[in-house]
């Protein structure tokens, strides 16, 4: 579904978060940018194998890979993440092993 972008980002985001194919003209939906992200991912993960690996994006685009590979994350958690924020993907053969939040403020007193 095409549209254009409301006003309010607030009715936007639920639109997006209601119809992962919903765009407005000129813009990508959430599934483009997690099919992307997605491809992006194995691509790093493939090439760098037993390796650390630091990715960096904006939060929508990193919770379009979190609903990817977690069925039960939900677009609106994102709403949760700050910025900046950090969170440790494990991977095992190009599959999600483990999630976890990293505590930025614990350091930063």
């Amino acid at each position: 579904m095409v549209g254009n972008r409301p006003d309010d980002d607030k009715e936007y985001d639920s639109k997006q978060g209601q119809d992962m194919d919903y765009k407005y003209e000129c813009g990508d939906s959430l599934r483009e940018t997690q099919d992307r992200m997605v491809t992006a991912i194995n691509s790093i993960i493939g090439n760098h194998r037993g390796k650390i690996i630091i990715v960096s994006s904006h939060g929508t685009a990193i919770s379009t890979l979190f609903r990817y590979f977690d069925p039960d994350y939900r677009f609106e958690d994102r709403g949760k993440m700050k910025t900046p924020d950090m969170w440790k993907l494990v991977f095992e053969d190009e599959k999600l092993y483990s999630l976890e939040h990293i505590n930025l403020e614990q350091g930063m007193k």
